[in-house]
């Protein structure tokens, strides 16, 4: 192996990190390189000063992504919130199982033509998913919602 720098990293594996965090991909950081993929595989079981760099980035990259969904949800972005209230809001009840109450919250705040975008159909005044609008058997209940706003 060669010689590390004060900072635990061999000069390869410096000059990977650096554009890794850059791109956030490693097959390109790779091509970029000139570093197998499985070298860097290698250096992840080998070198717990690598493995931990490499994750820093990678935490790094996952909060801007949170960042950027935060802002969108915070403009109203209706799936953005989605994703929040599924992924970070279990401790207050919400989640992938339980997010028919985000339906109810959202529907005054919506007009019908976004409500029709985002997949959704009017039974019986409260929104519902599309695909579980087969599971209603009255088609009367289920009329998709027009494209006319009502006025919210």
């Amino acid at each position: 192996m060669e010689e590390q720098d004060d900072s635990g990293l061999t000069p390869e594996q410096a000059e990977f990190l650096y554009v890794y965090s850059r791109e956030y991909n490693i097959a390109n950081a790779c091509e970029i390189t000139g570093i197998d993929r499985a070298t860097v595989f290698e250096w992840q079981n080998i070198s717990p000063v690598f493995r931990k760099k490499l994750e820093e980035f990678k935490e790094k990259l996952l909060d801007s992504a949170e960042k950027t969904m935060f802002q969108l949800a915070a403009k109203g972005d209706f799936k953005a919130a989605k994703y929040i209230l599924d992924s970070h809001g279990r401790e207050r009840g919400w989640g992938e199982n339980n997010s028919d109450g985000l339906e109810a919250l959202i529907a005054p705040m919506i007009s019908a033509a976004e409500a029709k975008l985002l997949g959704y159909v009017n039974v019986q005044g409260s929104l519902v998913r599309k695909e579980d609008a087969p599971q209603i058997k009255n088609e009367k209940q289920a009329e998709v919602i027009e494209e006319e706003d009502n006025g919210v």
